[in-house]
């Protein structure tokens, strides 16, 4: 790079007494010595390793100071990575704000699975199976994780229906954080709770949260207020459901 006097970055940086002199069998003031081939990068990099704070005499304008604390603004680009994609944004100095692309230019994320799609799909089934209302399910579902598939309760419970690992087991559920697994273990057992107490739907679901040992035991009217509410959050969201 050349300025209109003739005189190169590595001149100017050789002015400033931030680069070595070096004899280049050329006039300083003409390009095409063996210095023209050194990257402009280097340049400054050796600049600003040599001399942060030297003070130049004799040269006015910018300095290699200068260009390292200028903030750098690039545009988006494409990862040669393949299926991966990186957005490149501008390295500021200090409180200064990134650069923001344009919206055209925005890198767009590859898709990711549809969570709530499968989770629709595994309730419509276990409905199905199970000859439970749709809605109910979705109910359960609300109440127990709020259709969270890692959710874990400091009881031990786990997945979207929270089923504890004694339960899951008997369910044949290997994998209580499987979407599909966890629903159909759940809406099972559900099932069998609307079985064992008469298809009674707030009787069965006290029985899902507190257990059917505790529901016989005080004749389908369990005393827990945890267990109470339970049973009324969701009736209630089955209803919004519907």
């Amino acid at each position: 790079m050349v300025t209109r006097t003739n005189l190169s970055i590595r001149d100017y940086l050789e002015m400033a007494g931030l680069v070595e002199k070096k004899d280049r069998g050329t006039s300083p003031h003409q390009p095409g010595g063996p210095g023209q081939g050194v990257r402009f990068f280097d340049l400054l990099n050796a600049a600003q390793t040599h001399g942060e704070h030297t003070r130049p005499t004799a040269v006015t304008g910018l300095k290699a100071k200068d260009y390292f604390e200028r903030p750098v603004q690039v545009k988006a680009r494409v990862s040669p990575v393949a299926g991966r994609h990186q957005r490149i944004v501008s390295q500021t100095k200090g409180n200064a704000a990134p650069h923001r692309l344009p919206a055209a230019e925005t890198v767009k994320l590859p898709p990711v699975t549809d969570i709530k799609a499968r989770i629709e799909k595994s309730i419509r089934a276990a409905a199905v199976k199970y000859g439970l209302p749709i809605d109910l399910i979705k109910g359960v579902v609300k109440a127990e994780s709020n259709f969270d598939v890692r959710a874990v309760s400091r009881a031990g419970a786990r997945g979207l229906m929270q089923l504890m690992p004694a339960t899951a087991k008997e369910l044949g559920v290997r994998n209580s954080f499987d979407i599909d697994q966890n629903i159909d273990g759940g809406a099972r057992y559900l099932r069998q709770m609307l079985d064992r107490f008469g298809n009674d739907t707030k009787v069965a679901l006290a029985a899902y949260n507190a257990g059917p040992g505790t529901v016989e035991k005080y004749n389908g009217n369990v005393p827990y207020e945890e267990t109470r509410n339970y049973v009324r959050k969701v009736m209630s969201y089955s209803k919004q459901f519907a």
